[in-house]
């Protein structure tokens, strides 16, 4: 398989960033970027806060926090992201949401909050 890289560039290149961001800055998909980090074998850079620095990484959800508790909350909040304030219908998924307080176990409703994508991705990174 030929690659769009050569594996010193992407050597380079990836210990500073993901492969979004080489996708991007080369304008060559993630995918392509993906195989090509795959196919040279070179281990992936997470972009993700580890466990380590976060208490509620890889903790799983309570029964509670289903489908129609966040259909509820999108719908108090008018289907809309409440940070940036697009509706749901110029998005291209439904609302994410977020727990503000960070604790996924406490599902009360004044702790629970609609964000788009974006925003909500925004706000986890800087936990």
């Amino acid at each position: 398989m030929q690659f769009a890289l050569s594996k010193r560039k992407l050597e380079s290149m990836y210990p500073r960033k993901s492969a979004s961001q080489i996708a991007r800055d080369t304008g060559i998909s993630r995918h392509k970027i993906c195989a090509a980090l795959e196919g040279y074998k070179l281990k992936g850079r997470r972009s993700r806060v580890k466990s380590h620095d976060n208490p509620y990484y890889n903790v799983t959800y309570p029964p509670e926090f289903n489908e129609c508790l966040r259909e509820q909350i999108r719908e108090r909040d008018g289907r809309k992201c409440m940070k940036c304030l697009k509706p749901e219908s110029e998005l291209r998924r439904k609302c994410d949401v977020h727990h503000i307080d960070e604790n996924k176990n406490n599902n009360d409703e004044s702790n629970l909050i609609s964000y788009c994508q974006r925003c909500h991705q925004k706000i986890t990174r800087h936990r």
